[in-house]
């Protein structure tokens, strides 16, 4: 007596496994039906199958082969035959019918019927989106100029931009050799003076200044100037770019979001602070 088991309760604790339960459901009913033809399952390489059907006397017009849904069927059913002349009859010629569960990615390759052995040939094909692949590490760009075609719409093309507005030109810039010498690497050779909280002027005399106000910049007001800006404060910090050059881009950020200081309250907030510069050694 064949025991069949009922995977309803397992319905209400799975989800998405509704196809392993009907594979095992429609192989308890295929085994109660009939083993005849015998057959052999057996793997002919790392991706291919064959399933071997004994089906002697039955010839390529009594045999029907189909595949759907993951589902081979293969049929078979000989014209019905004269039965005079017949004194003995024990070969058996009576219809058959085998049902095979295939996996996802297998399909039937060909059929072939030969000396009384019908082969079909299976093979599995992985799609290439499923296949294993190898991911390169890459790493963070440095920020140089833009290669001539470049599209300067794109945030790299205006990050390369305005990099090469904030290197200007040696003569343009006042001399403070010396005090650049007893500075820290990350300091500005000059503080940027902008507005915070309810107008109040605040310096950002280095890199991590500027860096700290642009990490609490709020999300809602975040845009490519400020994407701009915190990577190449962060390209600063790892001593990628000058200090110099990450001020330039700070302050594009700043002028873009009115927070730049007046002169007056600039002056103003430079006297509150005094001349002494505490990086300076």
């Amino acid at each position: 007596m064949a025991t069949s088991y009922n995977y309803a309760p397992l319905f209400r604790s799975t989800v998405g496994f509704d196809r392993v339960f009907n594979l095992l459901e429609n192989a308890q009913r295929a085994r109660s039906i009939s083993d005849w033809p015998p057959y052999d399952i057996f793997k002919t390489g790392d991706d291919s199958y064959r399933i071997a059907i004994a089906v002697a006397g039955f010839s390529r017009e009594d045999l029907d082969i189909t595949f759907q849904s993951n589902l081979l069927t293969v049929t078979g059913k000989k014209q019905e035959a004269s039965a005079e002349g017949f004194l003995h009859r024990g070969i058996a010629g009576r219809p058959f019918e085998h049902r095979f569960e295939l996996a996802d990615h297998v399909r039937v390759n060909e059929a072939d019927l030969s000396n009384g052995l019908l082969s079909i040939e299976l093979v599995r094909e992985i799609p290439e989106a499923l296949k294993p692949r190898k991911i390169s590490i890459q790493s963070t760009p440095a920020l140089t100029s833009p290669p001539p075609g470049s599209d300067r719409s794109s945030e790299g093309g205006l990050i390369s931009e305005l990099v090469q507005q904030a290197k200007a030109p040696s003569w343009r810039r006042p001399s403070t050799l010396g005090k650049e010498r007893a500075m820290k690497p990350d300091m500005f050779s000059q503080p940027v003076t902008i507005l915070v909280g309810l107008g109040f002027p605040a310096e950002i005399r280095g890199v991590t200044d500027a860096y700290r106000h642009l990490a609490e910049w709020p999300a809602s007001l975040r845009d490519t100037a400020h994407s701009v800006a915190l990577k190449a404060c962060q390209a600063a910090l790892h001593a990628e770019i000058e200090a110099e050059t990450a001020r330039g881009l700070f302050v594009a950020f700043a002028e873009k979001h009115d927070l730049l200081a007046p002169e007056t309250l600039a002056i103003a907030a430079s006297r509150m602070r005094g001349d002494r510069d505490p990086h300076v050694q």
